[in-house]
């Protein structure tokens, strides 16, 4: 689910930033080219975009390289190694369709939009609707809501027993900040150049460094 300034949710609900789409590296023009190296906590790897086929390089001991190709509406993603499987993502307006090449086809998910203000995702028990409820409001249940403000997006997740987390999101001259309302934790993401710098507080995590 793509929430705007970058903000996206899988289907796994984990929620994180594209910098892809937050920088505009060039994810929506296959024919625009870039490569970049990721140092992250030590981990190292190559990205890189060229002509609608995108692929990631992991530089571990085990690592290898997953290869996402894009040939009009259908989206390809090839796993690294021996084992690796074949998984494709078709786009047709409205309906969205993942099939993971497994076994009989189990972890197919068929997405299919029909009200442009919900968006309803299958579960292992029923579904889970997103609700746009306002223009600056999208509720997920009682569990999860997004709100836009002036200057800043807030983020709200209930969990088990009723606890509550509160995380705050919002722009700087060259990145964005990312943090926790209750434990004032966070990240703290900019660009410097040809660099993307990622800050946890005031310890440096990782970087990006964009190739020309």
């Amino acid at each position: 689910i793509d929430f705007g300034n970058g903000i996206l949710m899988d289907y796994n609900h984990n929620l994180f930033v594209d910098l892809n789409r937050f920088y505009a590296l060039g994810q929506h023009n296959p024919d625009q080219s870039f490569r970049a190296t990721v140092d992250f906590y030590g981990a190292k790897a190559v990205v890189a975009n060229q002509g609608g086929k995108f692929t990631y390089t992991d530089k571990g001991l085990f690592g290898g390289t997953r290869t996402v190709t894009t040939t009009g509406s259908l989206i390809e993603i090839q796993e690294p190694g021996f084992l690796g499987g074949r998984s494709k993502i078709t786009v047709d307006g409205g309906k969205l369709s993942y099939d993971p090449g497994g076994f009989l086809g189990l972890g197919s998910v068929t997405l299919n939009q029909t009200d442009p203000l919900v968006v309803t995702i299958p579960a292992f028990f029923g579904k889970n609707e997103f609700r746009q409820v306002r223009s600056d409001r999208i509720e997920f249940d009682k569990s999860f809501s997004l709100e836009e403000h002036e200057n800043t997006i807030t983020m709200e997740f209930q969990g088990l027993f009723g606890i509550k987390a509160r995380y705050v999101f919002f722009r700087t001259a060259q990145g964005f900040v990312f943090y926790d309302t209750t434990s004032l934790d966070g990240l703290e993401v900019h660009r410097e150049g040809n660099k993307i710098l990622h800050y946890t507080g005031k310890t440096k995590a990782g970087e990006i460094d964009l190739e020309s």
